[in-house]
């Protein structure tokens, strides 16, 4: 028997006449992901994740696109290389179809999927996993919602594709026809270096990003990831926060933190005693309104003045930096750690819960839809018994808005039973939009859509002028209503930066220009109260239900405390979601301290003190003896949310420590 060497064998199939196709096979992988990297940088310059606010280096920007075309290449390279083996052995034709088409699927998907998040905040994944539960079906009228413009860019996507495929095979064609000669070798060697070097270059080059929040933010939206791009894999850092070592006795912390929201998944049927009195209670949710807009004269003045007789937080927080998490907080009294698995049980907002127990009449009164973000779950009826959204595409946010408060005001004159009423309102979201007349002062006429930092100044005097429109509202609408029978709350579902934080709009960083928000509670049972000591939306709803009933309301699904108590020492805790963990932190008049929490398995890790505009501080290192304090803090404020033996863990690692701080 002859030894075939396998050099022959590679040689024998670089002869074949269809091996030149090869050619046309690797070019269309490489033209085809750089294709798709276009169109989702495109999407991720905007909404949800604005790139093009982000300030990014050219370095930067290039390491974005270049992660997303690794991905690409990565998820389609089996199915080229399978393509490309069976061509030089001659294989079935009719597999090869069938591969190539799979490959087309693999593309459509990431279209379909950037799209579907970017008009809702959640891929494709999640909601084809909804649609495979027939529990879920009910929610179908959502899915109508958004078919239409995913269904025309992926049309237009996809035939750009196939015309790419169809340019590369006459590309190999012309090349095959002028050489006369099989695959050159030079040629296929030069494609594959080239795209080797595009996937295995990366990895090192990402340990140079000079702003690795872009990093972050891109593998929280990547669609499927692979695991490959986790800037938590790029630059860890140490313990920065007492002297820069490790200290375990933080870890236990996350794990509380964690197990505490798996807890609270249970299912919110408790039900309350109907009060002597029930007032209305109107909870308005603005969007993006900024923390320090109630003391500024060129934002809320009127509202600021009207706020003076009630409720006031001089530092209140969203407990988030987005407004799924933010309103999550606002309605279920709830850390955002426990948003998806409450959500995952279908648990109904404690708020309509508790309210209808009461006998109350549940509303919602929105100037959009909630599609995003997992939102419509429960933005919905039910629980509400009520909704009207004003959706007309036509119709400015500031009409909307207009409208939404105008229907508020008749509502609560002809109830003939106690109302409870959630209003969204949209003017002071990123493009910030305004009447006209509002118009007074220069710039005008500018484009809503100017996301650059050397529009900074323009932005701020849009929002201003969306806020003043706003003030007036506000002020025309709470001169409607009979305060001895209502209850106010007026609020921001997060707050804004304007490049404040070095990121235009939200949910990138939890800064004080993202997370916090004005909040002012009036009515009914409302004590004039200035608050100095940090509150967050959690403790809204606690605060609600006492003024109601005259004493504090104790229930274990709560995470918040109530307001009416006056300030009280203890902390807020701010949560924003990754794909792979929670970042969490610690706020506080003497800090902020963040942790990192994964939703699988591993530690968690204390990642140091951050600054107001959220960002690491590095030369911010307490000393080691201040470890005990800051760990002390956190056990006194999980116990407050949870056991006394989950919240005990946290001291187990430092017996020496006295009575829990309160």
């Amino acid at each position: 028997m002859l030894a075939v060497h396998p050099g022959n064998v590679t040689a024998r199939l670089m002869r074949r006449p269809n091996s030149s196709e090869v050619v046309g096979i690797l070019l269309f992988w490489i033209l085809s992901a750089l294709f798709i990297t276009r169109y989702e940088r495109s999407v991720f310059d905007g909404l949800p994740l604005l790139l093009s606010a982000m300030n990014l280096s050219g370095f930067d920007s290039l390491l974005v696109s270049w992660s997303l075309l690794c991905r690409t290449l990565l998820l389609t390279l089996p199915l080229v290389t399978w393509n490309c083996f069976s061509l030089l052995a001659n294989g079935r034709k009719w597999l090869r179809v069938v591969v190539s088409a799979v490959h087309f699927c693999v593309l459509a998907w990431l279209v379909i999927s950037v799209k579907t998040l970017r008009i809702t905040g959640a891929n494709i994944s999640y909601y084809l996993d909804k649609a495979l539960l027939p529990s879920n079906w009910q929610w179908c009228d959502n899915y109508s919602a958004i078919a239409g413009p995913i269904v025309r860019v992926l049309l237009t996507n996809m035939i750009c594709v196939i015309g790419l495929h169809l340019g590369c095979q006459r590309l190999q064609q012309l090349y095959q026809a002028k050489s006369h000669r099989p695959l050159d070798r030079k040629l296929l060697t030069g494609i594959i270096g080239l795209a080797g070097l595009l996937i295995l270059g990366v990895f090192p080059i990402r340990g140079y990003v000079t702003q690795p929040l872009c990093l972050e933010q891109l593998y929280a939206s990547m669609t499927l990831p692979l695991g490959l791009f986790n800037p938590d894999d790029v630059m860890l850092p140490t313990s920065l926060a007492f002297g820069g070592g490790k200290d375990d006795g933080f870890l236990s912390a996350g794990e509380t933190l964690l197990e505490l929201s798996q807890v609270s998944c249970v299912a919110s049927n408790t039900s309350l005693p109907i009060p002597a009195s029930r007032p209305h209670v109107v909870m308005i949710i603005t969007e993006s309104l900024q923390f320090n807009s109630l003391s500024r004269p060129d934002r809320l003045p009127l509202l600021g003045a009207w706020a003076e007789q009630g409720i006031q937080s001089e530092e209140h927080y969203c407990n988030s930096n987005c407004s799924q998490l933010g309103t999550f907080a606002l309605l279920y009294g709830r850390l955002p750690l426990a948003y998806e698995a409450t959500l995952n049980a279908q648990v109904a907002p404690t708020a309509t819960s508790l309210f209808k127990s009461m006998g109350y009449q549940t509303n919602l009164i929105a100037s959009c839809s909630f599609e995003y973000g997992r939102m419509n779950e429960f933005f919905r009826s039910p629980p509400y018994e009520h909704v009207s959204l004003h959706v007309d595409e036509d119709m400015p946010w500031y009409s909307r808005d207009q409208k939404s408060l105008e229907e508020v005001a008749k509502l609560l004159k002809t109830a003939k039973q106690p109302q409870f009423v959630t209003v969204y309102l949209m003017s002071t979201h990123y493009g910030y939009q305004y009447p006209p007349e509002y118009d007074v002062h220069p710039p005008a006429n500018i484009p809503a859509q100017a996301a650059s930092s050397k529009t900074k100044e323009i932005l701020e005097n849009r929002y201003a002028k969306a806020t003043a429109f706003l003030d007036r509202e506000f002020q025309r609408f709470t001169a409607s209503l009979d305060l001895s029978d209502t209850i106010v709350v007026i609020t921001g579902d997060h707050g804004e930066s304007i490049y404040d934080d070095g990121f235009l709009s939200h949910g990138t960083r939890l800064s004080q220009y993202q997370s916090g928000t004005p909040l002012v509670i009036r009515g009914a049972g409302i004590p004039r109260l200035c608050l100095t000591a940090p509150t967050g939306h959690v403790d809204v709803l606690p605060t609600l239900l006492h003024a109601i009933h005259g004493s504090e309301v104790s229930l274990p699904s709560l995470h918040g405390r109530s307001l009416l108590n006056g300030n009280r020492t203890g902390g807020q805790f701010l949560v924003q979601s990754h794909p792979t963990n929670w970042k969490v932190q610690y706020v506080d008049r003497a800090g902020r301290l963040g942790l990192k929490i994964p939703r699988g398995l591993g530690d968690s890790q204390l990642l140091g003190f951050y600054n107001a505009e959220g960002q690491l501080d590095h030369t911010n290192q307490r000393p080691s003896a201040d470890a005990p304090l800051w760990r002390n803090k956190l056990a006194g404020r999980l116990q407050e949310l949870s056991p006394q033996h989950i919240a005990q863990r946290i001291l187990l690692h430092d017996p020496t420590q006295g009575t829990l701080v309160r």
